[in-house]
């Protein structure tokens, strides 16, 4: 599972996919907690967890990190929607047709989450933010 500091980044700007999440046992996320350690200035920073017993501070922000199998859920493709083979057709044609999309991914969840957010929001992800795709 994908925990880098880029996917996270990603993940906060994917606000389409954040909204309306109901959090179950097998999800990651990523709290924001105020560290504080008496050589540094108090900071914040996103720390990941599994969510199995719910745990959330009190109004501390709290990102969802999909996994690749929850990426590939929000996906329909074909006529039952979920066909292996036009699962692999489609993504392959996205990463030969999509290059500069998908340069900035190091794992398989960043590869996925840049191929949900061209599919269904026709955006891509610059390093920074997603922002919309150029045809």
């Amino acid at each position: 599972m994908d925990t880098t500091e880029t996917y996270i980044k990603m993940c906060e700007k994917a606000v389409e996919i954040q909204k309306g999440h109901s959090y179950g046992e097998s999800d990651f996320i990523a709290l924001l907690e105020t560290i504080d350690h008496h050589s540094i200035p108090q900071s914040k920073q996103w720390r990941c967890y599994s969510y199995c017993d719910g745990y959330r501070p009190d109004g501390e922000p709290i990102l969802w990190l999909p996994r690749q199998d929850q990426l590939q859920e929000m996906i329909e493709i074909g006529a039952s929607g979920k066909y292996a083979h036009d699962f692999a057709y489609h993504f392959w044609n996205f990463v030969q047709h999509n290059t500069v999309a998908v340069t900035h991914c190091d794992s398989m969840e960043q590869l996925w989450l840049a191929f949900v957010m061209k599919e269904k929001y026709n955006e891509v992800w610059n390093e920074e933010d997603w922002i919309e795709a150029k045809t």
